[in-house]
Order: structure tokens, then C-alpha cells, then sequence
């Protein structure tokens, strides 16, 4: 039913009775019947009351619908324009687009008290989309299967960003084992390793090229002076070697390959031995601990071998030891407090050793990759 209309005006029904309610759509044989109204056929509800010449309800009269699930017509005495306000959607309780004081589009309209929505039950999807699995155990599976590595590689790029910058300040913030004692990986020390393959391979051709250049700039000589306006010209012999290659530059591809022995051996091989005699001294650390230290270890040697390639052979020496002293350090001050449970006697030789095998790598870097006359 309507309701009361704004201003004390009359009330109307669907049927042009006052104080009549509609029983429900009103449909004809052939679709919707046409009645004397200047409602446009889609609004509901209440509108201003204005006056009027005639007083009283309408007399058209409409018979009783015949199909469900229509559009309300209420029909009114007046020429007013019905405004509706407020937001388009379906109203509750399924009877039709519309409620009692909204239009069949579910606007509120002018005149008519807003009504409170209903409230809905609180109901929160529990369920997954997909059916959850139990993180399976991956010491369930062989050595040599992938499977058993796989919780090693399940790290984001923020952990990894942390442990790499760690490792440039680990000499004076040991704090690495702490963090990474119970999520160790091994992305990142294989990933830091073959980046550094490749990098000390590719900046030693370029530094040996760089000097190649410079040894041929020099030993071009001016022709000699010429002595009474003659010019010495050089007999040919039959002595005189035969044309080489001196004059061409190729590249060493034997640097790559000694690039990968020697770091993938230090990083993987080297660091698992080393965690052998540490077992041997009752040393609780685990292998993967072992390899990611050595791994993140390798980081500074990345922007060092490519500062490296300028021709300055003391700059090299100095930035060589500078960050073989700096990573040697990290790994010194993080594995102190696994190594000294062995006791003093036995600790204070491992270190040293661990030490000292780290200069070594950065003696083998300069002398191998970065040293030419």
C-alpha cells in the first residue's frame, strides 16, 4: 500500500479507493493494463501533495491481476511528478524489485522516511578455495631426489636482500647465524657463486684485453732515422720466423672453467669438508648452515672483480685484500660460537685454518684473473 502522502494530502490505494491496498501486480491479457494516470508506470510510494481542481479518488477502475511476480501500479489523483532518490538494488524479501516506500528499482523516495536496512547474517567464507595439504616432510625422501631440497629454496627476495647486504657488514655485526640458524637457503649461495663465475670470467678477458691494447700501443716504434739521406732499410734473411699471432687478441675460455672449480669448490666443496671436521669436533652446526655463510661470503667479491678491471695494478691489489679480510671476518665472527665448542685448544687452529683459506681465495682471484705485465 501507499504511503500517506507529504502535506496531510489523502491517501490513495491501487484501486482508487482511499485507504485501499493493492493485492499484488496488475497484469492483462495482453500484458500490463493501461490506466488514466500521468504516474510515470515504474514509481512507488508517496509524493507532495498539490492541489488540485478534483477532489476524491480516480474512478478507473482495474481488475484483479492474473500474473505473479509483476510491477506495482498505484494511481493517484494528481499530476505531481514523483522524484526518487537513493541507490538502485534489489529489495529484500524477494517480492519484486521493490519495498513499502521504495520505488520498484529500490530508490527511497522524497517525502518517505528512510527505512533501516536489514541486517544481514554475519557469514565469513571459512572454507578454501582448494583443499589444504599437510606440508609434507622432506626427509622423507632420498639424498640424491630434488624433493628433499626444496624447503632450501623457499625464501623471498627480502630475506635474501637482507643476507646479502649482512654480509658486506657481517665483520662488524654478527648477527647472520642467529638469523638464519633456522631458516638457512641455499638460493642465494648458488645463485651469488655462478653470478661470480661468470663475472670474474668475463672482467678477466677484458682486463687482459685492456692491457693487450696497451702492450700493442707500445711496441710500435717509430721508423729509424735515416743516416746521409739514406734510409736503413733491413735485409731479409732467410733466418726470419714465420708469421704468428702475436698481433691478434682471442679470448681465454679457460678462465670460465677455472672460475667454476675454484669457487663452486670453495663454496660447496671446501665448506663440507670443513663441516666434516667440525662433526669430528662435536660441533652442532649443520651442513646447510655451513654452505649458506660460505655462499652469502662470495657476495663482495661480485662489484670488487669488476672494479678490478681498471688497468691499476696496486688499486687491484688493495681491493682484493681488502674484501677478502672484510668476508673473511664475516665468516670468523659468525661461526666463532659454533667452532669454540670444541674448546680453545681445538677452536683457535680451526679458525685460523678458516682464515686463512679465505686469503688464499683472494690471492688466487688476483693472481689468476686480474695479474698481467
Amino acid at each position: 500500500a501507499t504511503a500517506p502522502m507529504q502535506g496531510g494530502g489523502p491517501k490513495y490505494g491501487a484501486y482508487g479507493q482511499p485507504g485501499t491496498q493493492a493485492p499484488g501486480p496488475v497484469f492483462g491479457d495482453a500484458g500490463p493494463v493501461g490506466v488514466q494516470t500521468t504516474y510515470i508506470p515504474y514509481a512507488e510510494g508517496s509524493v507532495p501533495a498539490v492541489p488540485s481542481t478534483q477532489q476524491g479518488p480516480s474512478s478507473a477502475a482495474v481488475p484483479p491481476p492474473s500474473q505473479p511476480g509483476g510491477f506495482r501500479l498505484p494511481f493517484m489523483n494528481s499530476t505531481a511528478m514523483p522524484t526518487a532518490s537513493g541507490n538502485i538494488g534489489q529489495a529484500p524479501g524477494g517480492r519484486g524489485p521493490g519495498s513499502q516506500g521504495q520505488g520498484p528499482l529500490g530508490a527511497q523516495q522524497q517525502g518517505q522516511p528512510a527505512q533501516p536496512p536489514q541486517q544481514q547474517p554475519n557469514i565469513r567464507d571459512t572454507q578454501p578455495l582448494l583443499n589444504p595439504k599437510t606440508p609434507e616432510d622432506p626427509s622423507k625422501y632420498a639424498f640424491y631426489n630434488i624433493r628433499r631440497y626444496r624447503p632450501y629454496f623457499d625464501v623471498d627476495t627480502k630475506e635474501v636482500v637482507w643476507r646479502v647486504g649482512n654480509s658486506f657488514i657481517g665483520a662488524f655485526r654478527a648477527n647472520f647465524m642467529q638469523v638464519t640458524q633456522e631458516r638457512p637457503d641455499l638460493y642465494g649461495p648458488f645463485w651469488i657463486t655462478t653470478t661470480l663465475i661468470f663475472v670474474t670470467a668475463v672482467s678477466g678477458n677484458y682486463a687482459q684485453y685492456i692491457q693487450w691494447r696497451r702492450d700493442q700501443n707500445s711496441s710500435i716504434s717509430p721508423p729509424p732515422l735515416p743516416t746521409n739521406g739514406t734510409a736503413i732499410i733491413p735485409s731479409p734473411s732467410s733466418n726470419s720466423p714465420p708469421p704468428s699471432t702475436d698481433g691478434q687478441w682471442f679470448t681465454d675460455y679457460t678462465k670460465l672453467g677455472a672460475s667454476a672449480g675454484i669457487f663452486y669448490g670453495y663454496t660447496f666443496v671446501l665448506s663440507a669438508i670443513l663441516w666434516l671436521v667440525l662433526r669430528y669436533l662435536r660441533s652442532e652446526m649443520k651442513l646447510v648452515n655451513m654452505l649458506c655463510i660460505y655462499g652469502y661470503a662470495m657476495t663482495i667479491f661480485i662489484p670488487v672483480s669488476l672494479i678490478c678491471i681498471i688497468p691499476i695494478d696496486l688499486m687491484r691489489w688493495l681491493l682484493v685484500m681488502g674484501c677478502s679480510l672484510t668476508s673473511g671476518l664475516f665468516l670468523l665472527n659468525n661461526m666463532r660460537e659454533r667452532i669454540m665448542v670444541a674448546g680453545k685448544a681445538k677452536a683457535v687452529p680451526m679458525l685460523l685454518i678458516v682464515f686463512g683459506l679465505h686469503i688464499g681465495l683472494g690471492f688466487a682471484l688476483k693472481l689468476y684473473f686480474f695479474s698481467y705485465r
